[in-house]
């Protein structure tokens, strides 16, 4: 049980370790250049040509995002059952072990 106890503290610490080095590239920020001067930036607006609507797949992520919550949500209860039935399998175990002792 130690062992198994020591590997998912691992692995925790292993997807923790990602999470936070994948998150990192997204804190950062760019150094001022030249082209940010203010006085080099358009006074007048022009209009642009472009699409009409966005075209971003929110629904289909939302879903995605949603299933993956899901997903860990169940995936953590089925664990904590899990040890909970190993649990009552060795109380089980030591009760019937004091049982015999005590007879």
């Amino acid at each position: 049980m130690t062992e198994s106890f020591f590997r998912f503290f691992q692995r925790a610490f292993v997807f923790g370790a990602l999470v936070v080095g994948a998150a990192a590239p997204a804190t950062a920020q760019d150094e001022p250049t030249a082209d940010d001067d203010p006085s080099r930036r358009a006074a007048t607006f022009r209009a642009v040509s472009g699409p009409d609507a966005e075209r971003v797949p929110g629904g289909t992520l939302t879903v995605i995002a949603y299933a993956g919550a899901w997903v860990l949500i169940l995936g953590y209860f089925w664990r904590v059952g899990r040890l909970h039935a190993r649990t009552a399998e060795d109380l089980a175990a030591l009760r019937k072990s004091i049982g015999e002792q005590r007879s």
